[in-house]
Formats: structure tokens, sequence, C-alpha cells
């Protein structure tokens, strides 16, 4: 129910308006509550039909249109205060002249806007007539047929089955694990989670376990049905238990499942639980302790196993191999055995090229081989080949879009709107996170006031991540989630069901996605616009386009109109009540002056572009919370900012260029005006005024983009953590080594220090009295370049930093020529890199030592005799030129096939080959 998601931010927004306008907004207040009362009888209706699972057309219909009036009750304020909001400008000569025209201005839009709001409250009230008219209810009707369907009948013999051997293998080991008392079977929709637990099943029945039962548990399941289904598979040929089990109430039901779980081997499959809370009304009944049977469950969600049995399994199928789907298609798609493939040879290429497109789903490969098994000819299978997984085919849909109605509300309008991405494409959580914020897709939960929106934002991705809805792309050195993507078939039906609710809409080549063209960013039904190409014609400026919301471009290069940057400032002009504006690598060189006039512009980024300077009229811009100026100028291109950002009083995020930057009129970037400043990165401390950052209370994270030369300047850096200033979590550092020859102890008591480095002219000349410095424990990466270390062995100096996560030593030199690791240190490091140095001729690594180290780089050392043998086996190892040792990791790219034994050479060439979220590259 993403209406819901909106409708609460909307009357949240609607109160915060009442208290921030009120001296606009005193003449219809008394109207203003009376719609935010409105919402928020609509939402208590909106949760009773979500938690019932609505699917009656009506109660559908009526959700329909109270989605479209949350818009309009915003379009209404937002309109209203476009007009009445405009800063004033005391210090013109005429002002006083204005004053009398505006005044009147705010007067005509008052009464306008309680108009608008007596329409919109009308219209309520008819719908609410016309639903007790037509007797619309959030009942839902059955959906006995669908969960028919996708039950799969655990009768059937399993030679039926293609492939899963080696999956099912696993399984059945746990199942003969007396430890293992429950197995969770998890994955995403049609991945082949209840086929592989039916080839399971089928497997040990009768053998292993002589007592067995399948169960269905369908979306609105009775607690009662299944344990008796359970008990009545169990005694299939007693009719006398039977008979009793029939006529047991609820408790006596569930006595006896319990008691017979234990004092019985059994083995009971849960096929399809849904969430923890199902598993709460079932849990009485199943004796897992202490018990000799096993309960084995297929889900989406991954996170339901520990509500289960903490110590449980969880496995996730593989998918077909390209073999095995094959072997599957075909035996859906010639119903009569006879391979029609020798009739036309390009039908195989072509089946073949449509199962790849399946990444090894059973569900999809079979559902494609059930939809081509009446076409007899080539031709009629080109045709299918155009609309698969663009049109898709009814069974995939109607199981993919299972997922999505289980949704609760509020991650409903969070999945629609990774429609917005393109297909494949890795989505950075963060960029994902402040997009949510922005649009009021993420709000304050009332149980958790102390919960960032971004922490918030964080827990219903990783809910998305446990129904197997949204899949895990790159993970951060503490485990967090950097980006994530969705399945293509998923993607699919994540934009129909964005584009039949009018959430969202792509403009794209051919309009591949959703069958539009650039003429969509004109429709004044839509709210949030997603462009897939990269050059558009804008049609001619229609009235409906003050309704846009969200507007996002992806492409690999410029997007032109006419004189190749006028059709922004004619955009800007037209989408006034734009909340997202993503110009991410769009290749802009001008943001026009019109800017301003987005006055409710919560999220801008011109990351990737070409812009050289920005208009002043950005100060206008005073409900901006993410601001992101990582412009990828040439070689000796500054941006020049306006000295305005700290007008920003709502900017939570900023990103500064991260090459040269200067501001206006040769003055230093005020931002001591940011109260709100989350995040500040690329801070450069030559160009920007150092004392305002005592001033940012609320700043957790400071990335200091320039080398500190200065003593006084880090000083002054470091006094942000202070009493005042408690928030800052995180903070990164460039700084001349000398600097620590001066005061060895300054960065010791610095607890938020994370990321470190040290910087010298070169090893001649800057010369560290390592030995002697202190730094604190909270240091998760160092890096020391072009430095002369007084130390015989630096690693002595480094084993005691606990969280250290990354090292890299660079064009540096010691007075010894070894690197002792034999005692067990370094616990989780997880990237070393040495590089140019030229002393270090021995290595030593002890066993345990650098325990979790993925990665390591070794470059032009060239006095190293050999990689020591104590490193993990399974590191990567970049080494050039190669060393001694290396046969035994075979990871560096370097490193010839031919030198590894024969035995060796598949496993050497699949290691060079494979990809990774953390591939190493060579230098």
């Amino acid at each position: 129910m993403e209406a819901m998601v909106l409708l609460k931010a909307a009357g949240q927004q609607l109160g915060k308006w009442m208290v921030e306008e009120a001296k606009h907004l005193y003449a219809v207040k008394d109207k203003v509550e009376g719609l935010q009362s409105e919402l928020e009888w609509i939402q208590c209706f909106l949760r009773n039909a979500d938690e019932k699972h609505g699917d009656d057309e009506l109660v559908q219909k009526w959700i329909s249109e109270v989605n479209d009036f949350s818009y309009e009750a915003e379009d209404i304020l937002e309109k209203y205060l476009l007009k009445v909001s405009n800063p004033r400008k005391k210090d013109e000569i005429w002002s006083l002249i204005k004053w009398a025209t505006c005044a009147l201005g705010d007067a005509i839009s008052t009464h306008e806007v309680g108009c608008e709001i007596d329409v919109l409250s009308s219209k309520i009230s008819k719908l609410a007539k016309r639903m007790k008219t037509y007797g619309v209810t959030p009942a839902s009707s059955s959906s006995l047929s669908l969960d028919e369907m996708r039950c799969i009948h655990p009768h059937l013999p399993v030679d039926d089955i293609i492939g899963l051997e080696d999956d099912t293998n696993v399984l059945i080991n746990h199942l003969m694990n007396r430890e293992t008392k429950v197995i969770a079977i998890s994955g995403m929709p049609g991945s082949g989670k209840t086929t592989l637990a039916r080839k399971v099943y089928l497997t040990v029945k009768g053998h292993q376990f002589k007592m067995c039962a399948w169960v269905y548990v369908s979306l609105e399941f009775q607690p009662r049905n299944v344990i008796i289904g359970i008990l009545l598979s169990l005694y299939a040929d007693d009719k006398t238990e039977r008979n009793l089990i029939q006529n047991m109430g609820p408790d006596d039901l569930e006595k006896k499942l319990y008691d017979v779980l234990k004092e019985k081997k059994c083995l009971v499959v849960l096929d399809d639980l849904w969430e923890a809370s199902d598993w709460n009304r079932l849990k009485n009944a199943f004796s897992i302790e202490a018990s000799s049977s096993k309960l084995m469950i297929t889900t989406r969600n991954t996170a339901l196993l520990s509500s289960v049995d903490p110590r449980g399994v969880t496995h996730e199928p593989k998918g077909l191999s390209p073999e095995d789907s094959w072997k599957l298609f075909r035996r859906k798609a010639f119903l009569d055995m006879k391979d029609i493939c020798t009739r036309d040879p390009g039908m195989k290429d072509l089946g073949s090229k449509m199962i790849k497109r399946c990444n090894g789903l059973p569900l999809a490969i079979a559902v494609l081989g059930g939809l081509l098994a009446p076409k007899k000819t080539l031709k009629e299978w080109e045709r299918v080949n155009k609309t698969f997984l663009r049109d898709n085919n009814d069974v995939v849909t109607k199981v993919l879009e299972l997922s999505y109605t289980s949704l609760p509300y509020h991650l409903k309008p969070c999945f629609l709107h990774l429609g917005n991405f393109p297909e494949d494409s890795e989505i950075p959580t963060k960029k994902l996170y402040r997009m949510w914020i922005a649009e009021g897709i993420v709000a304050p939960r009332n149980d958790k006031p102390t919960e960032t929106l971004e922490d918030t934002a964080n827990s219903y991705l990783q809910e998305l991540v446990h129904r197997c809805i949204v899949q895990v792309g790159k993970l951060g050195p503490a485990g967090r989630i950097r980006t994530c993507r969705l399945h293509d078939l998923m993607r699919h039906m994540c934009v129909k069901k964005a584009k039949e609710k009018n959430f969202l809409s792509i403009a794209s080549h051919e309009g591949v996605d959703v069958g539009c063209s650039s003429s969509v960013i004109r429709d004044g039904n839509l709210h949030r616009v997603a462009v897939h190409f990269d050059q558009i014609s804008l049609p001619s400026q229609s009235d409906k386009t003050s309704h846009l919301r969200s507007l996002m471009f992806f492409g690999s290069g410029p997007i032109y109109k006419g004189d190749h940057q006028g059709w922004l400032k004619e955009m800007i002009s037209d989408f006034k009540l734009l909340r997202i504006l993503d110009l991410e690598n769009t290749g802009i060189e001008e943001v026009p002056r019109v800017i301003g006039n987005l006055i409710h512009l919560r999220y801008l980024s011109i990351m990737g572009t070409q812009v050289t300077t920005l208009p002043s009229t950005l100060r206008n811009l005073r409900c901006l919370q993410t601001l992101d100026l990582r412009v990828s100028l040439q070689q000796n291109c500054v941006l020049t900012i306006p000295n305005v950002l700290w007008r920003m009083k709502e900017l939570n995020y900023l990103y500064l260029p991260s090459h040269a930057y200067k501001v206006k009129r040769f003055q230093k970037l005020r931002v001591k005006g940011l109260s709100s400043l989350k995040i500040l990165k690329n801070f450069d401390t030559t160009r920007s005024q150092v004392n305002n950052l005592h001033k940012l209370e609320n700043l957790r994270k400071l990335c200091i983009k320039n080398e500190v030369s200065k003593i006084e300047t880090l000083k002054i850096i470091l006094e942000c953590q202070s009493i005042r200033n408690h928030n800052l979590l995180h903070l990164s550092l460039k700084i001349h080594g000398s600097i620590l020859n001066v005061d060895a102890a300054i960065l010791s008591s610095c607890n938020c220090l994370h990321t470190l480095e040290l910087y010298g002219t070169n090893p001649t000349i800057t010369e560290l009295m390592l030995e002697s410095f202190k730094f604190p424990e909270s240091l998760t990466s160092l890096a020391i370049i072009n430095c002369s270390l007084i130390c015989t062995d630096p690693m002595q100096n480094f084993k005691n930093l606990h969280n250290l996560r990354s090292l890299s030593l660079d064009n540096v030199s010691f007075s010894g020529d070894c690197m002792d690791c034999t005692h067990g240190s370094f616990s989780k490091l997880v990237d070393l890199k040495l590089s140019n140095m030229d002393t270090l001729k021995e290595w030593k690594v002890g066993v345990g030592t650098m325990p979790n180290l993925y990665r390591l780089r070794i470059y032009d050392c060239d006095n190293l005799q050999r990689i020591p043998d104590g490193l993990p086996t399974s590191v990567r190892v970049v080494c050039k030129p190669c060393k001694s040792g290396i046969n035994k990791y075979l990871t560096c790219p370097h490193f010839p096939v031919e030198l590894v034994d024969d035995d060796d050479a598949d496993l050497a060439t699949r290691l060079l080959g494979k990809s990774s979220p953390l591939e190493v590259r060579p230098a």
C-alpha cells in the first residue's frame, strides 16, 4: 500500500507546514487540520486493507483514487507555499512598494488554497459515500486458485525433477546430521526452492524417514488446518488415527503433533512459510529441541530461520546448469518428446538464447517451455523471443506478484522506487536511501525515536533482501550493503507494477521497459520519471507538468536539446514541485539560475557533469537535504561555488568536488549555518573556513580532502570531537607526516579517526619517528606514502591496531630489512599493499596471522625474496614482478598459467578469470 506511506508522509508534512508557515496558513488553519484528519482516517483503512491482503477490485480502485488524493493534497499546499514563501529582498529600493502587492498576492493565494481544500474534501467525502454504496470493504477475496497453482505436489516422481544433484546431496547430509534440526531453503521466486525440497523429500521418504509430511502454507493459512494436514500425512496408513485427528480441537492437535514429533523420527516440510509471525502461530506444535524429527521449510525470507531455530541451516539453490536448463526446457517445450530442433537448427539456437536469459531459474525455464510447447515453427518462436521477459507470461508474473502483494505497506513504495534504475545496474545504497528520504518514502518510526532516517532506510532494504526480492551487490568492510540490484524478472514485475499504479514511468530508447517515449516526461498523471537514454527532445510546454516530483537521468553521455543547455532551463521552469533532480553524468556544463525556483528540492546531484560554475540562486533551495557537487572536470578546471551553501538549513549530506574548487570573490567557503549537516566530504581546509567545523553539531562523518601541513589546522580539526560535537563518528584525514614528529600523541585521543594517510615529500627528505607515534585504536585504514620510517620493523608498530582493515606502504623505507608477523595479529586486516619498498628483503608470517586477509598487492619490491607461506590460501594476490611462493595462491594475473602443475591448471584458469566485488586489477 504505497498510498498509505505517502499519506503518512503527507500528514507529517502538513503538520510541519502548520508550524513553519503558520503566518501564511493561519487563515485556512481549520481547513488544513480537517484535511489532515481525513488523511489519518484513510491511513487506518489502508492499513486494515493491507493486513488482510485485500485484492478485491473495488478496494483496489478505491485505493488508487485515494493515492491520487494524497498527491493532490500535497500539490495544493506546495503550490501555495511556492507562491507565498519566496524570499523577499529587504535591501531593494522598491521593496516597500512591493510589500503591499505581495501581501495582496498572499491573501489571494490563501483564498485559493482554501477553495482547493474544500474541493478535495468534497471529493474524499463523495468517495467515502460511494464506498458505502457499493459495499467496499478491505476483506480479501480467495486466492486459492493462485495458491494451488504455486503448490507443487510432493507425490510426483523424483525422476521428473531436472538437475539439483549437488544441492540435494548437501541437504541430505544436513538431514542425517543429528545436530541439525531445521533446514531452511531460501531464495527468490522461481529459484527452485520447492522443487529442491521435493527432490530431497522424495529421496529420503520411506528410507531415512518412515513418517513424512508435506504441507503447503498459504498466505492466509489456519494453524488448525496446517497441523491436521501434517498429522494426516504422518498417519496416512492408519485409518483409526486419522478419524481421531479430524475430531480433535486446536489444543489437542498441537499436543498430538508435539508428541509424535518427539517420540518418532519424522520429516515435516512446510512449503512457503513467509513470516516469523506465521511460525509463531505454529511453533507450539513442534518439538525441535528434544526430538529426532527434522523440519524443512522453504521461504523467501532468509531471516525467518533465526525465529524457527537459530542453530538451523540455510541453503540457497544454485540454479540450474546450462545443460540441466536445456533438459528442463526440452521436456516442457516438446510435449511429444520429439526433438523438432532437428527440423530447423535455428530453433535450438533461439531456445538456448531464451534459456540463458532465465539465469537458471527453474520456474522461468518451465514457464517458457510451456509457452513454446504449442508453437512448431521458428517464426512463432521468434515472436515469443521478442516478448519474453518484456511482456512476460502469466505464471511467472503471478508468482512474482505474490512477492509484491505480501510486502508490508511501508516496503511497497521502497520496492517500486527501485524500478527507476536501469536493468542489471548496481544501485548505490547511500544514493537510494537519500532518495527515499527526499521523497518521504521513509518516515520516522514512532517506536524508534532515536533512529535516523538513514538507519530506517537501511533496515527497509535489509528486509527486502531477507525476502529475496532484492539481491545484494557489494558489501562494505563492516558488512553493510553498499550496492544492491534486482533480478531481471523481479525488475520487470517492479516496473510493471509501478506503471499500473502511476508510481513512476521510464522513458527509454524504443520504450523497451514500459512502452513509453520521451513524451512521458510531460504526462500530468505521473510524479516520477526516469530517463534511460542519452538524447531527448522535449515536446512543447504542458500545463500538466507541475505534478512531477522526481526526475532522474541514466545515460552514458550528454543529453542534448537545441543549444545543449537550454533544455535544462526549460525543464526547471516547468517542474516547480521537483523534490529529486538527478543530473548525474548528463554532460551538462551549466546549471541555470532558475534552479533557485525549485524551493521544494530535496535532492540535487551534478556528479560526473562538466559544470564549472554554480549560480548564487542556490541560496533559495532551503529544503535541500542532499547536494552532490562531485563534478568530473578536465585537468586545470575547477568548480566555482557561490558562498551561499550555509543558507541550506536542512542540508544533511554535502559532497564537495573531489578535485579543486574555489569560492567566488576569493572568499573561503562558509559552512557555519549548516546545523543539520551529517556528512561532509572533500572538505578543503585551504578553501573553506576551518573554524566553522565546530558549529556543525550534528556532523557524523568528516572527510578532509587536502593534505593538512600545519599543526594549528590539525588541532582545529581534531577539536571537532569535543563535548559539543560528540556525534562525530568517522573522521578521514590526510596530513603531512612531519606533523607527528612535532607532537607524536596528537592523534591518540581522536577516537573517531578511522582513515589516515601520512604523506611525505620523498623518503630522503621526510623521516617519521614511527616508534614514538601513538595512533588511536579506532583506526581502520592507514596509508603511508613517500616517507622514511625510523624503525627496524614497521609491523611492530601496527600490530596493536586491532581494528585495522586496510594497510598501505608506498615508497616507504625503514632501517631494517625484515617485516616480522610471526605472532598472531592483524586479525581484521582485509587489504594489504606493499609498493616500492627497496629495503624489504624478508617477510615472515606466522600461523593465525592475518586470518581475514582478502587482497594482497606487491609492486616493485625488488629485494623481497618470496611471499610467505603463512597467509590464508584464499587470499587474492597481485604480485609484480612475481615472487617465489606465488604458486600456492594462484591468483596473480601476472603469473603464467603454464607454470602451474597440470592438475591445477583448470583451477588456475578459473581463478585468474574469476571476477568479484573486490576484483584486483594490475597496477
